[in-house]
C-alpha cells in the first residue's frame, strides 16, 4: 500500500507541474508583429522633403481579428523627423504590440524610418485610424556670421488623412433572430481544480523569493567589490576596444557597434537615461527635453550616434580620419561630462 501511495502522489505532482508549464507558456503564445505582412491600404502623404506611408492590413475585420498598422517615413538627408507615440491606445483601438525599426539609408539617399503596430478593437462598429501629426525639421547647423550658438531651424508639420475601418460582430446577421431562453434549474458545479493550481504557483513564487533573499544575504556577507564610477568604467572599455585593433583587421562595423554601445551604457550609468535599448531617434527625443546635458554636449552626442547608425545600418564606410574622430569624440564626451570629485 505504501508503494502504491507513493506512485499515486508522484503521478499527481507530475500532472500538476505539466499544468503549471502549460499555463505559463500560454501567456507568451501570441506572436509579435513581424515581416511578411500584406497591407490592403497604403495611404501616401507628402510635404516638402517628407513622404509618409500609412499602411493598414485590412479595411474590414471581425471582432476576433487583429489589425496591422505600419507608419513609414522617407525624408531627405539633412532633415530629422519625429515619429508619433501613442501609449497603450490609438483612438478606440488597443495597441497589442509595437515594433520600432532602426532608420535605414535607402538607395536614393533618403532616410527611411518605420513603426509597426498590432491593434485590437474593443467592440464592433465603425472605427478609424485618426489623422496623425508628424513633425520634421532641417538638421541644426552652425549660426550665421555674428550669431551665437547653434542656429535653430523652423519645425514643420505633416498631417495624414483618416482611414475608416469597419469592425463586424462575430454573430453577424443571424444575431437579429436570437432569443434569450429562460433560466434552467440550478446545477451544482463540481469542485474546481484551479485552487490547487493557484496554490502551486504561489508556493513556487514563495520558494523562489526565499532563495533569492538568501543568495543576496550571502553575497553581502562575502562583500561585493565596489562599483567603478561611470566614466572610469567607460575609459576601461575604450582602452580594451583600442587594444583589439578592429579597424586594422577590417572590422569597421563591429568597431562602431562596440563604441556606440560603450557610450550608450555610459549615458545610462551617468545620467540614468535609458539609452541602450532605444533607437537613436527615440533617445534623442527624450534627451531634447532633459536638463542633464547642455546644448553643446547634446549636439556632440547627436552627431556621434547618427554617424554610428550610418555605419551600422546604411553600410557607410568611413575613412581612417573619421574613425579616429569618432573615438576622440566619445572620449571627449566622457571627459567633459564625468562626475568631478573634489579632493
Amino acid at each position: 500500500m505504501a508503494a502504491s501511495e507513493r506512485h499515486s502522489r508522484r503521478g499527481r505532482l507530475i500532472w500538476l507541474f505539466v499544468l503549471v508549464a502549460l499555463l505559463l507558456s500560454s501567456c507568451s503564445s501570441r506572436k509579435a508583429p513581424g515581416g511578411g505582412l500584406k497591407f490592403a491600404i497604403d495611404q501616401v502623404t507628402t510635404r516638402g522633403p517628407l513622404t509618409v506611408h500609412i499602411r493598414v492590413s485590412k479595411g474590414k475585420i471581425s471582432l476576433a481579428d487583429e489589425l496591422d498598422l505600419e507608419i513609414e517615413t522617407s525624408i531627405k538627408e539633412g532633415y530629422r523627423v519625429v515619429l508619433p507615440h501613442f501609449g497603450k491606445k490609438l483612438a478606440r483601438f488597443e495597441i497589442r504590440d509595437q515594433r520600432n525599426f532602426s532608420p535605414q539609408l535607402a538607395n536614393n539617399g533618403r532616410i527611411v524610418s518605420r513603426q509597426l503596430y498590432r491593434l485590437d478593437p474593443f467592440l464592433s462598429g465603425d472605427y478609424k485610424i485618426p489623422a496623425l501629426p508628424i513633425k520634421f525639421s532641417r538638421e541644426a547647423g552652425p549660426a550665421k556670421k555674428g550669431g551665437k550658438g547653434i542656429e535653430k531651424e523652423k519645425e514643420y508639420r505633416l498631417e495624414t488623412q483618416e482611414i475608416p475601418i469597419k469592425v463586424t460582430s462575430l454573430v453577424g446577421k443571424e444575431g437579429k433572430n436570437l432569443r434569450i431562453r429562460g433560466p434552467k434549474d440550478v446545477v451544482a458545479l463540481p469542485p474546481s481544480r484551479k485552487y490547487f493550481l493557484y496554490l502551486a504557483l504561489a508556493a513556487a513564487l514563495v520558494v523562489t523569493a526565499v532563495l533569492l533573499i538568501l543568495r543576496q544575504r550571502r553575497r553581502r556577507k562575502k562583500g561585493a567589490p565596489p562599483l567603478l564610477p561611470a566614466h572610469e568604467l567607460a575609459y576601461e572599455q575604450l582602452r580594451r576596444l583600442e587594444e583589439e585593433r578592429l579597424i586594422e583587421a577590417g572590422q569597421v562595423e563591429e568597431f562602431y557597434v562596440r563604441i556606440s554601445d560603450i557610450l550608450r551604457h555610459y549615458i545610462e550609468n551617468r545620467f540614468r537615461l535609458r539609452a541602450p535599448e532605444r533607437t537613436t531617434e527615440e533617445f534623442l527625443l527624450e534627451l531634447s527635453g532633459s536638463n542633464e546635458l547642455d546644448n553643446q554636449h547634446k549636439e556632440l552626442l547627436r552627431d556621434f550616434l547618427r554617424h554610428c547608425d550610418l555605419v551600422k545600418f546604411a553600410r557607410y564606410r568611413p575613412e581612417t580620419k573619421e574613425v579616429r574622430g569618432t573615438f576622440t569624440a566619445a572620449r571627449r564626451f566622457i571627459e567633459e561630462t564625468a562626475i568631478q570629485v573634489k579632493i
